[in-house]
C-alpha cells in the first residue's frame, strides 16, 4: 500500500487548498453541505513564516538560589552544556530569525529576612556566569537568595523569556507562575485575535518546559519549609529550561537543545498553548500511512458532493484525502496513520488507546514514542457520505505519564526527582486547556491527525 500511495502522491501535496464545505452530522458522520473551512490546528515550522517583530528582545533569568549550586560544581555536566548552548544560540542575532536582538541576563530570587525583597540583578558577563558555584552559594559578590521563579516573565508580549531553574515550587509560587504567564499565552496580535480559521503574521505564544537530567553534587532543599531537612546528594538530578514567547522563536531554541548530542539523551519536553493553533504539533506523514482495503480506497486531490461544492482545507499537507472506487462495497475502513519522530518526547512508549481522542472513528491501536508514532483507526463508510476524522493526543494524560518518574511529593528524600513538578505542570495544562476550550472549542494537542474519506 505504501508503494501505491507513493505512485499517487503529488509533488507538493495530495490536496488543493481553498475548497468549500459545510459539515453536518448524519449517522455519526459529517456530510459536505456548504462553505466552511475545516481546521486542523497546530503550529508546524515547515509551513509558516517567521513571526514579527524582526527586532527581538530576549530575557534570560537564572534562579540564583542555593539549591542550584550542585549543578554548577561539576565540569562538562549536562547543566554546563546547556548553559554553553544557550549562550551560543542567544549570542547571534540571526539564530532566532531576528535582524537585531537584545539579550538581557538576570539573576532572580528573594532575599532572606528581614527584607524578603525581590532580588533582580543584571549579569553583565552573561549566561556563562551560571557555570560558577559562587553564582549560587552567596559567598562571593552575589547575595544569598531563595527561589522566586515567577519573576522571569517580561510584560512585553512578543519578547522571548527564558528561565533556568530546578523548578521546585510551593502552592503560592504555582499560582504566581500561572498568573505571570497567563497574559503572555493569551496575547492576541490584533483586535480580532488569532483565529484558528484565519491567518495572521504572528503565530502566537507558546510555553515550553524542557526538563534535563544533569550530573549534580550539592545540597537538596525542601520547596515547602519544614517538609524535610536538607541533605547532600550526588547523582543525576533534573533542572529545567522554561521558554515563553513567539512559537517559531521558542522552537528554534528548543531545536538547538535537541540537536546537541551531549544533551538530547537527558531531556524531555512538554508544550503548552492557550491557542491550539500556536503550539508545535506533529501531523500525519502521508508517505508512511496505510489504508485498508487498499484495493478500493484511493488518495484523491479533492472531495465533492453534488452541488454542495468541495472541501476547503488549509495547510493541505496535514490531511489525508481518500475516496472509495466505484464498485467497492466494503463498509469497514481501517487506516494506520504515522507521524515523524517526536523529538524530546522521552524514553517511554505508550500503547493505551485512551491517550488519543477521536472524532468519527475508533482508535484500535496506538504506539507513541520518540522514535515511532502510529495510530490505527476504524470507521464505517457509506456510499456518498464524507467522513471527517479528527484524532488528537490528550496532552494532559501524556503529561502525567511522562513526568511521573521525575516528580516527588516534597515530603520524600529523593534527590533524583523534582518536588511538586506534576502540580505545576497539571496546573498550567488546566489553565491553558480551559482558555482554549472557551475560546476555540478545542485543546492544544502535541500530535494531531486529520483526514476525509468519501464512501
Amino acid at each position: 500500500m505504501e508503494n501505491y500511495l507513493q505512485r499517487n502522491k503529488l509533488k507538493n501535496s495530495w490536496i488543493f487548498r481553498n475548497f468549500c464545505t459545510k459539515c453536518l452530522p448524519l449517522l455519526g458522520l459529517l456530510l459536505i453541505a456548504g462553505c466552511k473551512t475545516l481546521p486542523c490546528p497546530g503550529f508546524n515550522p515547515k509551513e509558516t513564516g517567521d513571526s514579527k517583530p524582526l527586532q527581538g528582545l530576549i530575557n534570560v533569568s537564572i534562579d540564583g538560589s542555593g539549591s542550584m549550586e550542585g549543578f554548577s560544581t561539576l565540569n562538562d555536566s549536562a547543566f554546563h552544556k546547556t548553559i554553553e548552548e544557550l549562550d551560543t544560540t542567544l549570542g547571534i542575532d540571526s539564530a532566532l530569525g531576528f535582524s537585531v536582538s537584545k539579550t538581557r541576563v538576570k539573576r532572580i530570587g528573594r532575599e532572606g529576612k528581614p527584607s524578603k525583597k525581590i532580588s533582580n540583578i543584571d549579569v553583565p558577563l552573561g549566561i556563562l556566569e551560571a557555570k560558577r558555584p559562587e553564582f549560587f552559594n552567596g559567598k562571593g559578590k552575589w547575595p544569598k537568595i531563595s527561589s522566586s521563579i515567577e519573576y522571569f516573565v517580561n510584560k512585553n508580549p512578543t519578547s522571548v523569556d527564558i528561565l533556568i531553574s530546578d523548578l521546585e515550587p510551593d502552592d503560592a509560587s504555582i499560582k504566581q507562575v500561572i498568573s505571570a504567564i497567563r497574559p503572555k499565552l493569551e496575547y492576541e496580535s490584533n483586535k480580532k485575535g488569532l483565529l484558528i480559521r484565519g491567518e495572521s503574521g504572528y503565530q502566537g505564544n507558546v510555553l515550553v518546559i524542557v526538563g534535563i537530567k544533569s550530573q549534580f553534587s550539592g545540597g537538596v532543599y525542601p520547596a515547602v519549609q519544614g517538609a524535610f531537612k536538607s541533605f547532600p546528594y550526588v547523582g543525576l538530578r533534573p533542572f529545567y529550561v522554561i521558554l515563553v514567547g513567539p512559537t517559531d522563536k521558542v522552537e528554534l531554541i528548543v531545536n538547538r537543545l535537541l540537536e546537541n548530542k551531549g544533551l538530547n539523551k537527558f531531556l524531555q519536553i512538554s508544550r503548552f498553548s492557550a491557542n491550539p493553533n500556536s503550539g508545535k504539533t506533529e501531523f500525519i506523514n502521508l508517505d508512511k500511512t496505510n489504508i485498508s482495503p487498499a484495493s478500493c480506497l484511493l488518495p484523491v486531490f479533492n472531495i465533492s458532493q453534488g452541488l454542495s461544492g468541495k472541501l476547503r482545507i488549509q495547510n493541505s499537507n496535514r490531511w489525508l484525502l481518500a475516496q472509495k472506487e466505484r464498485g467497492c462495497n466494503v463498509r469497514q475502513v481501517d487506516i494506520k496513520f504515522r507521524t515523524d519522530s517526536l523529538m524530546g518526547f522521552g524514553s517511554k512508549v505508550f500503547t493505551n488507546t485512551s491517550y488519543f481522542n477521536s472524532i468519527n472513528s475508533v482508535v484500535t491501536g496506538l504506539k507513541i514514542s520518540e522514535n515511532e508514532t502510529s495510530i490505527s483507526t476504524r470507521f464505517s463508510s457509506y456510499p456518498g457520505v464524507v467522513n471527517i476524522l479528527d484524532l488528537s493526543a490528550d496532552a494532559a494524560k501524556l503529561d502525567r505519564e511522562r513526568w511521573s518518574s521525575w516528580n516527588t511529593s516534597g515530603t520524600k528524600l529523593e534527590g533524583n526527582k523534582t518536588q511538586r513538578l506534576l502540580a505545576l505542570i497539571e496546573a498550567i495544562r488546566r489553565e491553558t486547556d480551559q482558555y482554549s476550550m472557551e475560546k476555540y472549542n478545542t485543546r492544544y494537542a502535541p500530535v494531531r491527525i486529520c483526514a476525509a474519506v468519501k464512501g
